[in-house]
């Protein structure tokens, strides 16, 4: 494998790595932070958006593609929720304009599933998904109470329904 090869396998792993955390970052910011070349960056960066590892929204700003979620949710048994997961998710975020998350976890280890970046200030409504993960909206601080109301029915008819699909035995996958 050459040098070149290995230093972009290597600045992968650190972006997935840093994916993986809280940072939010532009693929020109992650050049910046971590002093790679910006055409080195910009090249990975569209390589693993058409493999479907990353994807980028409106902003720029990196986020893992649904390939790297799909990965992520198989390692918690819980991959067909995928797609009824990231339907839900963006129509809660529609319908209530809040952060809408689904996040799994094992008992030591939380893992965001999906996520929908959003205002993170606000009310946290949360609601369990069968005894494996949990579907959260993050409010917007403003959010009157007929609002909020409104939104914790959203969230648990959500939740309710991919508590059913997993239930229904379609999360073996």
């Amino acid at each position: 494998m050459s040098v070149i090869a290995t230093t972009g396998v290597g600045m992968l792993a650190r972006l997935l790595n840093r994916l993986a955390g809280t940072d939010t970052m532009t693929a020109a910011g992650f050049a910046t932070r971590e002093g790679y070349a910006r055409s080195t960056v910009f090249d990975v960066t569209r390589r693993m958006e058409a493999a479907g590892i990353l994807q980028r929204d409106l902003a720029g700003t990196l986020m893992p593609g649904p390939e790297l979620v799909r990965l992520s949710l198989a390692e918690h048994g819980v991959a067909a929720l995928h797609g009824p997961a990231e339907a839900l998710l963006t129509q809660l975020r529609d319908e209530t304009h809040a952060t809408a998350r689904l996040v799994a976890t094992d008992g030591t280890v939380l893992l965001t599933l999906t996520a929908r970046r959003g205002d993170e200030e606000g009310m946290l409504l949360d609601a369990p998904v069968g005894d494996v993960a949990r579907l959260t909206l993050r409010l917007r601080p403003n959010t009157g109470r007929a609002e909020r109301d409104d939104a914790q029915a959203r969230l648990l008819r959500a939740a309710l329904s991919l508590t059913d699909h997993l239930s229904n035995g379609d999360a073996d996958g």
